[in-house]
């Protein structure tokens, strides 16, 4: 990501740009269009804006560990890397002694957004974007929110991200369990982006690396969306909220690791359940009595439509505690990759609009003949498993007619 963002700033005219990077040939790329710095130090002299894109919390303060040193009154810190909320809320505090302004940016819409400017960023620390970086900030993203605090935009970064693990894991599963039925995985995915499932993950993740079977390194890796994972658990747990498909989006992502995956883009999961399943190696199962191919492939829609609804109502109760309302929480992902029908739906709701109730027991009984499906074939349907019993677990609590959007904001 962040070369990709450094390249789109050195081709941006009226942007001095000076890069360093632990990596030689990262650099050696930037060579002729941008200055190449020799240290940390060296690249944030007279810099108005220091940007940093690494990979996990340890690397970020790193970074800040030798910025300290160095770092003038008046100057920024901008961290795009995927981190805790207490991590960068804690690195604020420390910059702010030495007179440094912290600004906290969560970046969404992949490489393809970093390459081409067209990234989806939120924004924490400052009401607004200083002038001095906005040209920079203009020439990264298409979308600029402001969401409030340093810790709400990693917030919903880490957010963000397990939604779309979720919606990835729920839609391999729903792919897997298709095809044991002899359904191509064409006539899934088109039946999801016209049923009530859609979502950005299926037009951005699926089709376009799925489909054609290109899932190798060079993308978004396996390991990287695990250390996303592990983080959104954390950051849940110290919310004292449970992390339900978090949990078995890792488990998921572990086996695939286990396999030799770990490097290849994180969507090689479709190729772990498949082994896993034997998808493709035994003989495919015989429909469920009186059901057609469309009938089973509009359960599998109902079922991925359903963890789609629930997973986006965990994502706004655990951004409530970080003071996002459900209006601007359900705004903000549905303007990133976690971008799904069912959040799209509750904005309507919360804008007038007469949506159907989205009620557990709807969500449970989709998810129950899934469940069935799985049985029938011998695919594990773990995502929707967890799916269920959170939907019963949600009758028992509030009954089965309480709309899930209220359950959300209790």
């Amino acid at each position: 990501m962040g070369l990709r963002m450094a390249t789109r700033l050195a081709e941006t005219d009226g942007i001095e740009l000076t890069v360093y990077d632990l990596d030689p040939a990262r650099m050696a790329s930037l060579e002729g269009k941008a200055r190449l710095a020799t240290s940390i130090a060296d690249a944030a002299a007279g810099a108005e804006g220091i940007f940093s894109v690494v990979p996990a919390d340890q690397h970020t303060l790193a970074v800040v560990g030798e910025l300290e040193k160095v770092i003038q009154p008046g100057q920024a810190f901008v961290d795009f890397s995927t981190i805790g909320p207490a991590t960068i809320e804690a690195v604020g505090r420390r910059l702010a002694e030495k007179g440094a302004q912290t600004i906290s940016a969560g970046m969404t819409k992949s490489l393809t957004g970093a390459a081409t400017g067209t990234l989806s960023l939120f924004v924490g620390g400052p009401d607004e974007i200083p002038a001095a970086l906005k040209p920079a900030f203009d020439a990264m993203a298409s979308d600029i929110m402001m969401v409030g605090s340093l810790g709400a935009a990693k917030a919903l970064k880490l957010v963000n991200n397990m939604v779309v693990a979720t919606l990835d894991v729920a839609m391999t599963e729903a792919l897997a369990l298709g095809a044991q039925f002899g359904i191509p995985f064409e006539q899934v995915t088109g039946a999801l982006a016209a049923g009530g499932g859609d979502n950005w993950p299926l037009h951005n993740h699926i089709v376009p690396h799925v489909l054609p079977d290109v899932l190798g390194p060079g993308f978004f890796g396996t390991r990287f969306l695990m250390k996303d994972l592990k983080l959104y658990t954390a950051f849940a747990r110290s919310q004292n909220l449970p992390a339900f498909f978090a949990g078995a989006g890792l488990a998921a992502y572990r086996g695939a690791a286990a396999h030799g995956f770990g490097e290849h883009y994180h969507m090689i999961i479709v190729r772990w359940y498949e082994r896993g399943a034997r998808v493709g190696e035994r003989p495919a199962s015989p429909l469920p009595d009186g059901l057609s191919a469309a009938e089973v492939t509009a359960r599998l829609v109902a079922g991925v439509a359903a963890i789609q609804a629930l997973v986006s109502a965990e994502a706004l109760r655990i951004l409530a505690r970080m003071g996002l309302g459900q209006k601007a929480a359900a705004f903000y992902l549905d303007s990133g990759s976690a971008g799904n029908d069912s959040l799209r739906a509750l904005v309507r709701t919360l804008e007038g609009g007469n949506e159907e109730a989205v009620t557990p027991a709807r969500l449970l009984a989709d998810l129950d003949q899934v469940a069935a499906l799985a049985d029938k074939a011998d695919v594990p349907g773990a995502v929707f498993e967890v799916g269920r019993h959170l939907a019963a677990s949600l009758i028992d609590r509030h009954g089965e007619v309480t709309d899930l959007w209220r359950i959300a904001a209790a």
